[in-house]
């Protein structure tokens, strides 16, 4: 639908200041198989994702459906949820593809401050990583700005954005979400999707 693609990418630009165009916008049914296109899109058997734990308990479902090895980070509530650099580092290993970051997070909801998707962007250039971006929860958060880490230096290549109606528009039962990506990834994902829904609802 070319003027829901257009809608996206001109609320995309008012809220973040960022250019989108529509080859980048791929319209999902949710934001939950948003998440599995994308693992079932980026992974070859044996690659490892990064967790966030606490997380949603679909992320490892969707990981290991896709052949993947679901790698756990802790952070913990009297640390308040903060993701801890010694930790990823040492979580990641040859295999690692890329990192699940859920900001504002659920169950926790944590929200995550510059100075930490500044650290996250940092390690996936360094580690050549991606980062599956779930932010769902954009409009709760209540202090401060929202930061996509996809409007970060050098993020836009490498970050898999994954929003849905279902939250920010109470439209859950619609069943639409939309993934943002590199045109490339975007249509390997149009490909699977093509073979199990086919396409969102109208």
């Amino acid at each position: 639908d070319p003027e829901l693609i257009s809608a996206v990418c001109r609320a995309w630009e008012e809220d973040f200041g960022q250019p989108l165009s529509g080859d980048h916008v791929l319209v999902s049914t949710s934001s939950c198989l948003g998440m599995a296109l994308t693992m079932l899109a980026i992974l070859d058997p044996g690659d490892e994702v990064i967790v966030f734990s606490p997380y949603f308990a679909v992320y490892r479902s969707q990981i290991e459906l896709a052949g993947g090895v679901c790698v756990d980070v802790p952070t913990y509530a009297d640390e308040n949820y903060a993701i801890d650099e010694a930790r990823l580092r040492a979580a990641i290993t040859p295999r690692t593809k890329a990192i699940i970051f859920n900001n504002p997070a659920n169950p926790t909801g944590m929200s995550y401050d510059r100075d930490t998707l500044s650290m996250l962007a940092r390690i996936a250039q360094e580690y050549d990583l991606l980062i599956a971006a779930d932010e769902i929860y954009t409009t709760y958060l209540y202090e401060g700005d929202f930061c996509p880490i996809r409007t970060l230096p050098g993020m836009a290549e490498r970050t898999i954005t994954l929003n849905s109606f279902s939250k920010n528009y109470l439209m859950t039962g619609w069943r639409v979400g939309v993934i943002i990506a590199e045109p490339e990834l975007l249509a390997v994902m149009n490909r699977i999707n093509g073979a199990l829904v086919y396409t969102a609802p109208s």
